[in-house]
């Protein structure tokens, strides 16, 4: 079970990242891949491929979480159900979202033992769904958002976000850096590790 990133296509690349999930259970061939896109119309899309770590039109992908054995194994049925509960399937906004992050986000936050930390510059990742308050998708601690638009990230794992317009500034005082719109972590590199954060 692998978490990935990739910067976004086109101008949207310099702003944020465009995250997706990928499965293989034991003895498959080839990895399912799970993802919200919107090219001619919002879909939330999952195919089989045989590399999940391919290219985002262009741009090298990022692994932020990468889970094995049986870990991986216990999750693959949790992912698959939160992924076809997902509620906004047909519905695609670059920018505050929902969009390809609120779907990562989402997604990880009901599955049981997945905890990744989603990067800063995952704009939408913060867009709640159900609310205006939630755990992490990193599992350590809370975020707050009204409509993607205004909130904040506090959490062990995550340091302090605060996110202004849908774009999101921090500080990791666990492993010092500064998060920063666009530009990702300046700083200690985040640890490795199932849940590591990564742009």
């Amino acid at each position: 079970m692998q978490v990935y990133a990739a910067r976004a296509w086109g101008w949207r690349g310099a702003f944020g990242v465009h995250t997706w999930i990928a499965t293989r259970e034991a003895g498959a061939a080839a990895f399912r891949l799970h993802q919200v896109v919107s090219w001619r119309r919002p879909a939330l899309v999952s195919q089989t491929i045989a590399s999940p770590d391919r290219a985002w039109y262009g741009s090298a992908p990022r692994l932020l979480a990468d889970y094995r054995g049986a870990p991986a194994a216990a999750m693959i049925e949790g992912i698959e159900a939160a992924v076809s509960a997902y509620p906004l399937p047909s519905r695609y906004r670059p920018w505050p979202g929902p969009n390809s992050n609120t779907f990562t986000a989402w997604v990880i936050r009901r599955v049981v033992g997945l905890d990744v930390v989603l990067p800063v510059t995952a704009v939408g990742k913060d867009y709640l769904v159900d609310g205006v308050l939630a755990s992490t998708p990193g599992g350590s601690g809370v975020t707050a958002s009204l409509a993607g638009v205004l909130g904040v990230t506090l959490g062990w794992e995550e340091g302090l976000e605060v996110m202004l317009l849908g774009l999101s500034l921090g500080v990791d005082l666990r492993r010092p850096a500064l998060k920063l719109p666009g530009f990702g972590r300046l700083g200690m590199a985040a640890g490795p590790g199932a849940g590591g954060e990564g742009q």
